[in-house]
């Protein structure tokens, strides 16, 4: 078979820039992940706002219990009551919320009255500022309902029972638990969303290296004559030159695999997102290695073809989203990179790695971008097939 025999020899003059594609993976990966890891913790914990309070209301019961509930809900920061001291507190993150309760403000809800506005200045942190209105809301909601049983002349002792089902009903100590552990969920998402993909890169770069020299050694004038001469016919030397190159790229997209096993663990690769995601990266080999004979059947010299090889894998890549989020993508930029696979595999990896309790609607997406990557990968195949057949019969490279 001396076209896998060439295939072969021109892999090993080629070993040490594959050697640095697994290098460029790790260095990549390891850190990413490691990054990762740390940004997680399997303790719930809850975060708490700083505020700043002025309570105008201190005789009254339940503007002094309201404050009393803003000091076990958020952290209550002493700022003086100066607008440019409350002003320079916001501005330097001390508080994110200052709140001022206007005398009259806790009568008028006891009575049943039209209930005095609060006055707040906020920061420009959306969270904190929604987090803090949804404690007010909760609070005052409960506190209208409850006051509506004390009548127009309510004792002490009434309003004191009020209050104490006004503490009840807005307790919001609740247990949390998470599925599974944290640990686990940052494996399988960066091995979903950081190896894999990048992954990917490393393959667009090798591929077009490899499967171009090979193509383009194969379309030397005196190769061809000798195989025209020989028993090497178009259709054998087409069925080696696919043999070698599947296998080669089988046996390069399993060290990745197996490499994947040894940084992330047999139980995260092997579990069930894990073999989605190793399914999907599987499929989009597939597509890089028919877009890379694609591009070296059209290349025209060694040149390009290097050329080609780091230019192509440097802008699928980034326009794939394997860098960079694809949000951050311009969508004409998504379009042209959907041409090739990475960029599906990254909208599965997207889908697989969001979702923990599949719908049929999920699984159809799935399988779609699934079925994408294979037409892809039949379509560049295809293409090059006829390209190839035309020029053996027009004897182009005679």
């Amino acid at each position: 078979m001396p076209v896998f025999r060439l295939f072969y020899k021109i892999v090993k003059s080629n070993i040490l820039a594959i050697l640095l594609s697994f290098v460029l993976l790790l260095v990549f990966t390891i850190p990413l992940t490691q990054i990762a890891r740390n940004q997680y913790s399997d303790t719930y914990e809850e975060e708490i706002v700083s505020i700043a309070v002025f309570n105008h209301d201190k005789n009254d019961p339940l503007s002094n219990h309201l404050v009393e509930y803003l000091e076990n809900e958020t952290d209550i920061v002493a700022v003086e009551e100066e607008p440019e001291a409350v002003a320079d507190a916001l501005f330097n993150d001390q508080i994110s919320y200052a709140l001022t309760i206007p005398d009259g403000f806790g009568q008028a809800i006891l009575q049943q009255q039209t209930p005095i506005p609060l006055e707040r200045q906020t920061t420009s942190v959306p969270e904190n500022v929604v987090a803090v209105n949804t404690i007010l809301t909760t609070y005052l909601t409960n506190a209208q309902i409850l006051s509506v049983n004390l009548g127009n002349n309510p004792s002490n002792e009434d309003i004191d029972t009020v209050l104490d089902q006004l503490s009840a009903s807005v307790n919001t100590n609740i247990d949390i638990t998470t599925q599974g552990t944290i640990e686990g969920l940052t494996e399988i998402n960066a091995f979903g969303s950081i190896y894999t993909t990048v992954a990917g890169y490393g393959l667009i770069a090798t591929f077009i290296t490899v499967f171009g020299y090979a193509v383009i050694s194969l379309r030397q004038r005196e190769v061809m004559k000798r195989n025209r001469l020989g028993q090497m016919t178009q259709s054998k030397q087409l069925t080696q030159l696919l043999l070698a190159g599947f296998s080669f790229s089988l046996l390069d997209w399993l060290i990745l695999m197996m490499i994947g096993v040894f940084i992330f663990g047999f139980d995260i690769v092997f579990s069930d997102t894990g073999l989605l995601i190793v399914l999907s990266s599987f499929l989009s080999m597939l597509g890089i290695q028919a877009f890379a004979y694609f591009i070296s059947t059209i290349a025209p010299n060694k040149g390009m073809i290097q050329f080609l090889s780091n230019f192509l894998s440097l802008f699928i890549s980034f326009a794939s989203g394997i860098f960079v989020p694809r949000n951050f993508l311009p969508t004409f930029m998504q379009h042209f990179a959907s041409v090739v696979t990475p960029i599906w595999q990254v909208r599965a990896n997207e889908l697989i790695l969001s979702t923990t309790d599949y719908s049929t609607a999920t699984w159809q997406t799935i399988w779609q971008y699934f079925g994408i990557m294979v037409l892809i990968t039949l379509a560049y195949y295809a293409m090059s097939f006829v390209i190839q057949s035309y020029r053996h019969r027009q004897n182009i490279y005679l």
